[in-house]
């Protein structure tokens, strides 16, 4: 285990990155778009949701 975790951390550390710029990047959408917040907590939420608001 000592032998992974010098590789696995710095994944671990990318991830963690990656997934805070994805929400930084929906929270710029929403904000541009006049709402606080995306809508659903998942991607195919979020897909549906765009949808009914563009009828």
């Amino acid at each position: 285990m000592r032998i992974l975790r010098p590789v696995v951390q710095p994944l671990v550390l990318l991830l963690v990155q990656l997934i805070e710029a994805y929400h930084a990047l929906r929270g710029f959408i929403a904000e541009i778009s006049g709402k606080k917040h995306l809508i659903g907590r998942t991607d195919l939420e979020i897909a549906i949701s765009n949808e009914y608001g563009r009828l």
